[in-house]
């Protein structure tokens, strides 16, 4: 696992402030991908819409990283 640099962490943090827990906006798709991929150290890909469980993964992996950033 990588750490987090200054403008993923902002984008973290934008998208959290805003998140309701249930949807993505669009414009955080391909950030979160692109953040998720380089942290956990996989391909880029932009998980399928229909694909719930795998973008829950993803917020849940990024949520834990952000936490320890803000100390949570």
């Amino acid at each position: 696992m990588e750490c987090l640099e200054a403008g993923e962490y902002e984008t973290l943090k934008q998208f959290f402030a805003q998140f309701d827990g249930r949807k993505i906006e669009e414009e955080y798709t391909e950030p979160l991908a692109r953040i998720h991929a380089r942290v956990f150290s996989h391909k880029y890909a932009v998980p399928c819409g229909c694909s719930p469980k795998e973008w829950k993964r993803f917020v849940e992996d990024l949520r834990g990283v952000y936490d320890t950033y803000e100390g949570a």
